[in-house]
């Protein structure tokens, strides 16, 4: 099913997709609010979106995901949720929020993913605190 997605500029740091919120802030964080249904076609806007928002910036980034107006994602968008948790540049994902598929949505992402730096919490404030901590050196 193709949906049209239309997209609204409001500045380099802040574009509307659809019903959907993002804004790069402070300390390379994306802060995104997701509504609605999430189909793979909405996904591959969510990457182009981030690629040129960060127009080649190499330094890593983290995402503060609002799902409490989020529904279903297709099987496609959780994949390329997936893709972006792994990549390289990615340095922590706060997923947040108390509509009640919030929580099965973070955990369904969280558990497909390779990505170690990906959390879920019930507010904003609290994932964002965790997204400002430095993070945990690794044992060896």
């Amino acid at each position: 099913m193709n949906q049209k997605i239309t997209i609204r500029e409001v500045s380099k740091d802040e574009v509307w997709m659809n019903h959907n919120h993002i804004r790069l802030i402070e300390d390379q964080v994306f802060h995104i609010v997701a509504c609605g249904e999430q189909t793979s076609e909405m996904a591959y806007t969510y990457l182009d979106i981030f690629d040129r928002m960060l127009s080649g910036s190499s330094k890593p980034v983290s995402y503060l995901v609002d799902l409490n107006q989020a529904g279903r994602n297709s099987s496609e968008a959780r994949r390329v949720w997936k893709q972006i948790g792994d990549c390289a540049q990615t340095h922590r994902i706060a997923l947040f929020g108390l509509h009640p598929v919030a929580e099965v949505l973070a955990c369904f992402v969280i558990g497909i993913s390779n990505e170690q730096e990906m959390r879920f919490f019930r507010n904003e404030t609290a994932a964002m605190n965790w997204l400002r901590k430095e993070p945990v050196s690794r044992k060896q």
